[in-house]
C-alpha cells in the first residue's frame, strides 16, 4: 500500500466522511466527539452491551464475489485496502474498534484487516455457534478469529430453528450494528439489492461514515 493512499485514508478520517470508492474522499464534514452516541441512535440502540470506542463495522460480499472461497487476488486487495483505511482511522481515532459478524467473506477480511492495522475487534453473532452448518476448514478459520476477538457480543441465546428464522436474525444482527456504529466500512460491488439496504441503513444513521469498498484485484497504492 502506498504512502499517498494511507495519506488519504487518514485525512479522510480527519474529516470523517463516507464516499463510494476504494478510498476516502478529501472534503468531509467535522468528526464525532470523542465518546458521543452515533447520530441517529436511539437510548435502546446504544445497549450496555455495545462495545466502547468509535466503533467501525464492517460488512459485505461472501466469497463468491470476492475471487471465491480461499486466499485470492481480490480477497488479498480488499483486505489491503480495509487495512489502510482503518489505519486511517486509528490515527485520528485513538479508541477505534472493529465490530464483524465474522461471516464467510467481507466480515472475515474485516477482522484480518484490524489485526494488520493493530485495531481490536468484537466478534457480534446474531445467535450461538453460527458456523455450526459450515465446512470443517472453514469452521477452523471462524474459530481462529473468533479466539482472537477483543470480544463477542451473543445478540440471541438460542440458535434459529429454520433457515428463515436465521435469515430473521441476522437481518436484526445487521439493525443493530447499523444502530451501533461510529463508521462502516462495506465491501460492495454496486448492485447486490441486499447490500445496498444495509448501505443505506447505515446511511440513515451515519450519513457521513460510511465507506465504500470495491471488490477488485487492484491494490489502492
Amino acid at each position: 500500500m502506498g504512502e499517498g493512499s494511507f495519506r488519504l485514508a487518514t485525512e479522510a478520517a480527519r474529516r470523517q466522511a463516507g464516499v463510494s470508492g476504494s478510498t476516502p474522499p478529501t472534503e468531509l464534514g467535522a468528526a464525532d466527539e470523542p465518546g458521543r452516541a452515533p447520530r441517529g441512535a436511539t437510548a435502546a440502540a446504544i445497549a450496555a452491551n455495545a462495545p466502547a470506542g468509535h466503533r467501525c463495522v464492517v460488512i459485505g460480499h461472501r466469497p463468491p464475489e470476492l475471487g471465491g472461497y480461499g486466499d485470492n487476488p481480490v480477497a488479498a486487495a480488499v483486505r489491503e485496502k480495509l487495512t489502510d483505511v482503518l489505519r486511517g482511522l486509528r490515527e485520528v481515532h485513538g479508541d477505534l474498534v472493529v465490530l464483524t459478524g465474522l461471516g464467510l467473506g467481507a466480515e472475515q477480511l474485516g477482522a484480518e484487516a484490524a489485526a494488520a492495522a493493530d485495531v481490536p475487534y468484537v466478534a457480534v453473532f446474531a445467535f450461538p455457534d453460527p458456523d455450526s452448518v459450515w465446512p470443517s476448514s472453514s469452521r477452523a478459520t471462524f474459530r481462529l478469529l473468533a479466539d482472537a476477538a477483543h470480544d463477542t457480543i451473543v445478540l440471541s441465546p438460542s440458535k434459529p430453528a429454520t433457515k428463515q428464522a436465521a435469515g430473521i436474525a441476522i437481518g436484526k444482527r445487521n439493525a443493530w450494528l447499523a444502530a451501533n456504529a461510529d463508521a462502516a466500512l462495506v465491501v460492495w460491488n454496486g448492485t447486490d439489492r441486499a447490500l445496498r439496504d444495509d448501505v443505506k441503513a447505515l446511511e440513515r444513521t451515519i450519513p457521513d461514515a460510511v465507506w465504500i469498498i470495491a471488490p477488485d484485484a487492484s491494490a489502492t497504492g
